[in-house]
């Protein structure tokens, strides 16, 4: 009859009691348990499939990460700190905050060169806006001075003085009008300078634009009266003849005597005088 230790008193008892005779603790029956059977071991079975708990969550490459931030950076960063596993973001904490703070830094970058251009493009603004007014002004006051006078003048002071009397050796004009004048320039400049260069001309045409050169020279352009021209007659004055020029207006038919001085731009007219307006 085989002893079984009791697990309260320590003692051997028999299996076969029904209570341990120290402690009265019942005793179980004893039942062997069934031998395990132990599948064979084939090398062609297909392993089993992980479970879904040891599977790792698929995360971006690196690769993919820093593509997302070259083209599209708002959408990289959030991959890259989104980044699992043992990617190079992933264990790599400083670099996701360098990354962001350069991106950060690019950002504040742009807004404020963006900000300082568009500053600029109204200060510029401003500025034309302003010097357009004062020249305005400018040309109003000059007529207004020029008018002014002409009212506190005598009848005798405004009366054109009578004609002088030229020699008749003086050398006598050129007629021309301003569109013919750049019409032969345009067509052959060489031949134009043989007829008109260093020669006194009588030009008529309109007024295009009165103005000043770099050297402080006032003058008078005169349009030929085609539709997208780009060359005039420019003809220029002494500082005596300012009060006179402040008179004209664009579009004004006049008649100007000078020297031509042959094609440099437009066709220069120098020591030129006007006749009528």
């Amino acid at each position: 009859m085989p002893l079984v230790t009791c697990p309260d008193c320590n003692r051997e008892i028999s299996d076969s009691a029904p209570a341990c005779p120290n402690c009265g603790r019942p005793v179980s029956p004893h039942v062997p348990a069934p031998p395990t059977p132990v599948a064979p071991v084939s090398m062609s079975a297909t392993p089993l499939a992980p479970q879904a708990s040891d599977r790792k969550k698929a995360t971006p490459s690196t690769a993919f990460i820093i593509l997302t931030l070259l083209f599209c950076w708002p959408v990289g960063l959030i991959l890259m700190w989104r980044q699992k596993g043992d990617g190079f973001f992933a264990t790599r904490r400083g670099w996701k905050f360098a990354v962001s703070a350069i991106w950060a830094l690019l950002v504040i970058i742009g807004l404020a060169v963006s900000g300082s251009g568009t500053g600029s493009s109204r200060k510029a603004d401003e500025s034309s806006q302003t010097a357009s007014s004062q020249t305005t002004v400018d040309t109003e006051t000059a007529r207004r001075v020029a008018r002014a006078k002409l009212a506190t003048q005598t009848p005798s002071e405004t009366a054109p003085p009578p004609p002088k009397k030229e020699p008749a050796e003086a050398e006598r004009a050129i007629s021309v009008t301003a569109n013919r004048l750049v019409n032969e320039y345009k067509a052959n400049e060489v031949a134009a300078d043989e007829k008109f260069k260093g020669k006194m001309l009588l030009i008529e045409g309109l007024v295009d634009k009165i103005g000043k050169d770099i050297l402080d020279t006032s003058y008078v352009a005169l349009t030929s009266g085609a539709e997208f021209e780009f060359v005039g007659v420019q003809c220029f004055f002494a500082k005596k003849d300012n009060a006179m020029l402040a008179g004209l207006h664009k579009g004004q038919k006049v008649a100007i005597k000078g020297r031509c001085d042959g094609l440099m731009g437009n066709v220069l007219i120098k020591d030129s005088v006007l006749l009528r307006q």
